[in-house]
């Protein structure tokens, strides 16, 4: 097992990553695992003999979908579904192996490691306190009981040890070290221009026999694509709203089932004095903006006005509101403005902080701890959380009452809906793949002459879709699109000259012509970036990887292009700045760590997808088929 991971090591490269795994679920997967007994929805795979039934999917795939509902707003999850089909099972897989790899090693956990861990979790506590009360009402609201909760704390744990034996053999050499920082900080001083085809478009000409031409082998590009005809019978759950009632026990029940959503963390109230210096400042530039911070700190401890004196010095523009930043919780403000703002009591002042913006004196006026929304707080929103709820379960309820009422085949819906209140019936056509309701385009295509569709939810409403009429795909007559043509023509022309163009004027500019006076001719766009790095460089430029790898890979003085989609960035590198080796020592130790757990996460990852490629490979983990 350990092979790998050394094998792996030795060869990692540094590169950026994105590192996605299911720890968002953390404190809720316990509501997930041990939940099941097998029941008559079968296995959905087993993992080294270890099954994984369709309860325990159903319950993970649940949890998934509603975090990112959270996240997203009004998430359409017909359209999601696969998605968070196959995050589901695969999370659940990769969970199982490597309970089964810690069985293969050796490792286990003790009962005092399991309460540790339970008594550490703050949602179990109460005035900093593990409450034993609270752990079982949380438990019971959520349907768990604490025996099988603390199975699935162990079996985290031992998940936890596995990740840990792995990233425990990860190394990072001086070099690797200070090859990624240079990567991060140093910076180029770039001239770019952008020539697109519409630069060109004035250079396109032909002979109106062209125009028909180019229809005649292109006629797929003008297709019309096939539509579906349905009338249908809508329900708007928020009118049935006036009707629900919830009781006092319900909101309750809900508040004590989700009370870590409303956990506020600690947040502090403070104003800002900024002397700006940019972090690439010279010594002489970062000793007069401390200097100058220093006296304005003087003359506020010597009695002076915080906002005045904001309005008078700071050159961040809320000065205007006194250098009032609101109130802040951690994470929210760059690190060292965080641990300063943090670390300071109601009505202090800070010495002068150093952040990449310059130097900050900060005064916090209000401090609020952390703590846990009272019920009356949320009270508001609770209710309107549960009356949706039950809306919605209302408006479907009348509408499958239609639906089973009628026989909706050869009734007429407008009949059908006449005198019910917030119930319509309409029609209309459906493209393939529609972005607007893809879950009613989906739908309408899969019915077919004379068939009525299930209930469907789209965009807060329920429907009833009747199958009317399917218009094929066609192809309009070239009379009736000819100035759609002749537009396509063009921008298909336009791109050949950009693609000819782009060469020769990139010759012109590194024979001295101007960067100005290419770009006024072409009315093209053009601009300069500054000193930046590969990570700021997208604010001006864009972050496609090959045009940052091609300016960071071309010399001081030369001139290079790059085609992105259908126009070309030419660029002149006027100058670039190595790092500051000074600045270097100073943030190694913390950029080593930063980096090593970066390379940590990267290679644990890379086991897991090459665990399960094996696992798969000798067939421990099998999926029921037609599961996915």
């Amino acid at each position: 097992m350990l092979q790998f991971m050394r094998d792996y090591a030795k060869s990692w490269f540094i590169k950026i990553m994105l590192w996605t795994v299911v720890a968002s679920f953390v404190g809720t997967m316990f509501l997930v695992w041990g939940m099941g007994k097998e029941t008559s929805a079968g296995v959905v795979a087993t993992v080294d003999g270890k099954k994984i039934i369709y309860t325990e999917y159903q319950e993970f795939y649940k949890r998934i979908l509603d975090f990112y509902k959270k996240q997203q707003g009004n998430l359409n999850e017909e359209l999601f579904a696969p998605i968070v089909k196959k995050a589901a099972i695969d999370s659940l897989i990769t969970r199982k192996l490597q309970l089964s790899i810690a069985k293969k090693e050796g490792l286990v956990v003790i009962d005092e490691e399991v309460i540790d861990e339970i008594q550490g979790m703050d949602v179990f506590k109460k005035d900093g306190r593990f409450d034993k009360d609270l752990y079982i009402r949380i438990l019971q609201a959520n349907r768990m009981n604490p025996g099988g909760f603390e199975d699935a704390v162990r079996e985290d744990l031992l998940v936890k040890k596995v990740e840990n034996l792995i990233k425990d053999g990860v190394k990072i050499s001086k070099k690797e070290v200070k090859d990624a920082y240079a990567r991060a900080n140093e910076k180029v001083d770039v001239d770019y221009l952008i020539l697109s085809p519409s630069n060109f478009i004035n250079r396109v000409t032909f002979a109106p026999d062209k125009i028909e031409e180019f229809y005649n082998n292109n006629k797929s590009l003008f297709q019309r694509g096939e539509e579906m005809v349905v009338e249908y019978i809508a329900a708007d759950s928020k009118g049935f709203e006036a009707n629900v009632k919830i009781e006092d026990n319900r909101v309750n029940e809900y508040y004590n089932g989700h009370i870590n959503e409303y956990k506020l963390a600690k947040r502090v109230k403070a104003g800002h004095i900024l002397i700006a210096v940019s972090p690439e400042a010279d010594e002489k530039a970062e000793v007069e903006g401390r200097a100058k911070a220093v006296k304005v700190l003087q003359e506020l401890k010597g009695g002076g006005d915080f906002a005045e004196l904001a309005k008078k010095y700071s050159d961040d523009p809320n000065k205007g509101k006194g250098g009032d930043l609101g109130f802040f919780s951690k994470g929210q403000m760059v690190k060292q403005f965080e641990d300063a703002a943090f670390a300071l009591k109601e009505g202090e002042p800070s010495e002068p902080v150093r952040t990449p913006f310059g130097y900050h004196i900060i005064k916090v006026e209000k401090i609020e701890d952390e703590r846990t929304k009272g019920l009356s707080e949320v009270r508001d929103d609770i209710v309107k959380i549960l009356k949706d709820g039950d809306a919605k379960n209302i408006a479907k309820t009348e509408l499958d009452g239609i639906r089973k009422g009628a026989d909706l085949k050869s009734a007429d819906f407008n009949t059908v809906v006449k005198g019910k209140q917030h119930f319509t019936a309409s029609g209309g056509g459906f493209k393939k793949d529609d972005r607007e309701h893809p879950v009613l385009s989906k739908a309408a295509f899969a019915l077919k002459r004379g068939d009525v569709s299930e209930i469907l939810e789209d965009g807060g409403k329920f429907y009833i879709l009747k199958y009317k009429e399917k218009k094929d795909a066609f192809i309009p007559k070239f009379e009736e699109i000819k100035g759609e043509v002749e537009k396509a023509y063009r921008d298909e022309e336009a791109k050949k000259i950009v693609d000819l163009e782009a060469g020769k004027i990139l010759e012109d500019l590194k024979k001295g012509k101007e960067f100005k006076k290419a770009a006024d001719e072409l009315k093209a766009m053009k601009g300069t970036t500054g000193y930046v790095t590969r990570n700021t460089i997208a604010s001006s430029i864009g972050r496609d990887e090959n045009l940052v790898q091609t300016v960071f890979n071309t010399k001081k003085g030369d001139y290079n292009k790059v085609k992105l989609n259908d126009n070309y960035f030419l660029v002149y590198i006027k100058d670039r700045l190595g790092i500051d080796e000074k600045k270097f020592q100073e943030e190694e130790k913390e950029f080593t760590n930063r980096l090593l757990t970066e390379k940590q996460n990267y290679t644990y990852q890379q086991w897991i997808e090459n665990t399960k490629k094996t696992a798969e490979e000798t067939g421990r983990i099998k999926i029921t088929k037609g599961f996915i």
